[in-house]
Order: structure tokens, then C-alpha cells, then sequence
């Protein structure tokens, strides 16, 4: 960006760019009044713009990496809860087993 912004401009205008559902139409119309603010928001915007094109493939492998990882630690930790379960049962079941022949 070429300008100096104010903190409170910026962060306004990645809200924009990034969470609109949390704003307010007045409030989004009132800030685009002004010349400064649509200039910065159109700035962002091609910089998020140029940035999401040149990383994206990256960010939604490393994406998938991540939940894939953590489905697949749920995945083992319920299959050794399971084992654990049946294991015990049936060290119960062969127990009342060898008790009823005594």
C-alpha cells in the first residue's frame, strides 16, 4: 500500500473484506462514503487477491493436512476405545465362564 492508514481504517476494512456478515449495512455504507476508506478497501483486496492466487493450493493442502490428521487420531483413539471394550468384556464373559464350572 502506497498511503499511510490508520489502524482502525485497516481493521475495519479486513472486516469488511473478511467477516461482512458481522456489519451492519448502515454502518458498511457510512465508512464507503468516504473516498480514503474505498481506496484502502480496494488496496486490500488486491493484496488479498494477489496473495489468495499465489498461495491457495498451498493453504488448502496444509488445510487437509490438518483435519486429516485429526480424523484420523479420533479414528484410532475410538478403535482402541472399542478394543479395550471388547477385550474387557470378554475377559469378563470367560471369567463368569470358568466361575459357573466351579
Amino acid at each position: 500500500m502506497n498511503r499511510k492508514y490508520e489502524d482502525d481504517r485497516i481493521a475495519f476494512a479486513n472486516r469488511v473484506l473478511n467477516h461482512r456478515e458481522e456489519l451492519r449495512d448502515e454502518e458498511v455504507a457510512a465508512w464507503l462514503a468516504e473516498r480514503e476508506n474505498r481506496q484502502l478497501l480496494d488496496e486490500l483486496a488486491e493484496v488479498k487477491q494477489a496473495l489468495g492466487e499465489a498461495h491457495f493450493a498451498h493453504l488448502e493442502e496444509a488445510e487437509w493436512q490438518r483435519l486429516a490428521r485429526a480424523i484420523r487420531g479420533r479414528t484410532l483413539r475410538r478403535r482402541a476405545l472399542w478394543t479395550m471394550g471388547a477385550a474387557a468384556a470378554a475377559a469378563c464373559l470367560l471369567a463368569l465362564g470358568i466361575w459357573g464350572w466351579l
